[in-house]
């Protein structure tokens, strides 16, 4: 099922309880190794190929090598000066487009791993990149503008103004019916025909990530914590509070349900506008997209991007989860990170480990303990688990 439209706007409030678990839940697949610094943006191709672009200048394209989970990096794309936060697929074709804080947008040819265009005319860091349908190229930058480039062309065609600060995510609709951009002026607005036609408030903070839903319209995050549904004209569906700290990212998957990610240093599933699972990465999660099988990919500070899947016969070996659970387990964690937690931890006055024998009351659930050892640790709750897993050590 997907989401039901709804005729005004809800507040789910800031713990959403857990949907009822009517499909599988998550697990690691593969972990995707070789870029040097941040993996800040995460993509698919058609033909379900990752891409990753890194703050180390360069894009990688992964495919999954044959009779395993695992992925093979099959090309880096280098030619950038400057590290690479924005990257997408252009449909049917090969290409991959890429933005820099280099201001610029590099068209490539993926089989040659080489540059097919470059496209000037930013005048800052361009932070986002994504493909129409007709196969268009509109970017996002710092300079507060979104350019729109035609197929096979080098100069934009339209440079929309409006927004009164940096432009973090931009998003064409179907059928060449419009384009929304999301920006740190805390709006979204929605651009037809080169001019805006609406603009949307209701996030509090800076505007992230946008990602169509289809049948229904399109999703934004922000540093809010909140996801909100919105139609393609613009009237608000629905705000769910999915986390106390920054939401960079939003993906649709094919059954309808919503991944977002973010400073929490977690992935995090929407279904039916209520949370319905949690996945603690090593660090915070820059970027995370849907793969056309129903897989997620995700992008982390730690320069690691991560496969997730539903599907048995893509689980990820049981070393390999055993691996990453222990790297999850062993990172230490600011309180200040802690949603909830205000000011410093009194250690002498948490519940010890036993504490854990009692489950949670819902998906993502955090609870700090005191190890054997006397340190404060964070754990949280899995409903489908059944049990607490450990996120990090607490300092400060």
């Amino acid at each position: 099922r997907a989401f039901t439209p709804r005729a005004a706007l809800l507040d789910l409030s800031v713990d959403p309880q857990p949907a009822v678990m009517e499909r599988r839940t998550f697990a690691l697949s593969a972990e995707l190794r070789g870029h040097e610094q941040d993996v800040r943006c995460v993509a698919a191709t058609d033909g379900g190929d990752v891409l990753t672009a890194s703050r180390d200048a360069s894009v990688r394209v992964w495919t999954r090598a044959a009779d395993s989970t695992a992925y093979e990096s099959r090309g880096t794309l280098v030619g950038h000066t400057h590290y690479v936060g924005a990257v997408t697929a252009v449909p049917g074709t090969g290409s991959v487009v890429s933005g820099s804080n280099d201001k610029h947008v590099i068209v490539w040819d993926d089989s040659a791993g080489a540059p097919l265009r470059l496209l000037e005319g930013h005048t800052d860091v361009v932070s986002c990149v994504a493909v129409s349908d007709e196969g268009d190229i509109i970017s996002g930058s710092w300079d507060k503008t979104v350019r729109v480039w035609r197929a096979g062309g080098v100069n934009a065609v339209d440079v929309l103004k409006g927004h009164d600060q940096v432009v973090w995510a931009v998003l064409p609709f179907a059928h060449n019916v419009g384009i929304a951009s999301a920006s740190g002026d805390r709006t979204v607005r929605i651009w037809r025909a080169g001019k805006c036609a609406a603009t949307l408030t209701g996030h509090t903070d800076v505007v992230r990530g946008l990602a169509l839903v289809p049948a229904l319209g399109f999703a934004s995050v922000a540093n809010d914590g909140t996801l909100r549904l919105w139609s393609l004209e613009g009237s608000a569906l629905l705000s769910v509070q999915i986390s106390g700290s920054f939401l960079y990212s939003v993906a649709a998957l094919p059954n309808g349900d919503l991944a977002v990610c973010g400073e929490d240093r977690s992935l995090r599933v929407v279904r039916d506008g209520s949370l319905a699972q949690a996945i603690a990465h090593p660090a915070p999660v820059w970027s995370v997209a849907a793969l056309p099988n129903g897989d997620l990919v995700t992008g982390g500070a730690d320069g690691v991007a991560r496969v997730f899947s539903t599907e048995d016969t893509r689980r990820a070996p049981a070393d390999a989860i055993a691996l990453f659970e222990a790297e999850v387990a062993s990172q230490s964690i600011p309180a200040t990170e802690i949603p909830g937690q205000v000011g410093g931890v009194d250690v002498a006055n948490l519940p010890d480990e036993s504490a854990l024998a009692e489950p949670g009351a819902k998906e993502g659930q955090y609870k700090i303990v005191r190890a054997a050892d006397g340190s404060p640790c964070l754990y949280t709750w899995s409903v489908s688990d059944a049990q607490w897993s450990k996120v990090g050590t607490v300092v400060g």
